[in-house]
């Protein structure tokens, strides 16, 4: 480990760049429930948005600041190398984990067209990923973290600016979640938030990457067309990280969704 800690990356508290900014998401089965699905803009029967429409500007508006009242969109816009540490605590756990979390960052890197590596180093990660309870990495991580994490496993922080992403760190306690289907279920859904989705998730197709019924999980193999096309639309180059609602809607409407 280098002498840098990761939390060091992040600032006090986590605030992102932008004012006032939300960027912690965690506590169990909270991690279904988001403040972008409360406040997201109902779209239902709206002329000219298709389901694909809602289903997406449902899963990446999210708050812009303390207020619910702005929205925006964000997403990686550099380079994403990530580094998995910690252990489920059973060799053949962390290698199914871990074979499934580069799986999923391959198939990312071809919907989403950025440049995604697996790192050995610490220096030049920007995604972090932890296995373990958060007491295990006080020299990894800095104070704030470990203390927010104690009290909020598996969850998400992110640290953004207006260029987007700029690091993430996943967190997940075996503890918590002594299955392996488990911990790659809920390691699959703060990927997919970290990318950008940080939406409620979507009901009704337990088939699907963004599903939110934590309950009835099932094993799953890639992705569904439908999640492919919201990947894909995300990582259009029209759209950029920190665009407003209102300038997400103009590129909605001249794509075909």
């Amino acid at each position: 480990m280098s002498k840098q800690r990761i939390g060091d990356m992040l600032p006090y508290e986590f605030q992102s760049e932008w004012e006032g900014g939300h960027n912690k998401i965690g506590g169990g089965a909270g991690l279904a429930k988001s403040t972008a699905k409360e406040s997201a803009p109902k779209t239902d029967g709206k002329p000219g948005y298709s389901k694909a429409m809602q289903q997406l500007r449902a899963l990446v508006l999210t708050p812009a600041g303390n207020t619910e009242e702005q929205l925006m969109v964000r997403k990686w816009e550099q380079p994403l190398n990530y580094k998995i540490y910690g252990t489920m605590g059973a060799t053949t756990d962390d290698e199914y984990v871990e074979e499934n979390i580069d799986s999923l960052m391959a198939h990312l890197a071809v919907l989403t067209g950025l440049k995604i590596s697996k790192v050995t180093d610490d220096k030049n990660v920007n995604m972090i990923m932890l296995m373990g309870n958060p007491t295990a990495f006080k020299s990894t991580l800095s104070l704030e973290a470990v203390t927010y994490l104690q009290n909020k496993p598996n969850g998400l922080y992110y640290k953004d600016d207006s260029t987007g992403f700029t690091n993430v760190v996943i967190q997940l306690d075996p503890q918590k979640l002594r299955k392996p289907v488990e911990m790659w279920s809920y390691m699959r859904m703060l990927v997919m938030r970290g990318v950008g989705f940080l939406g409620g998730g979507v009901s009704g197709n337990d088939q699907s990457v963004f599903y939110n019924n934590i309950s009835t999980w099932k094993v799953q193999k890639g992705m569904n067309p439908n999640d492919e096309r919201l990947i894909k639309a995300l990582y259009t180059p029209q759209i950029k990280s920190g665009m407003s609602e209102e300038e997400l809607n103009v590129i909605l409407q001249k794509m075909a969704l």
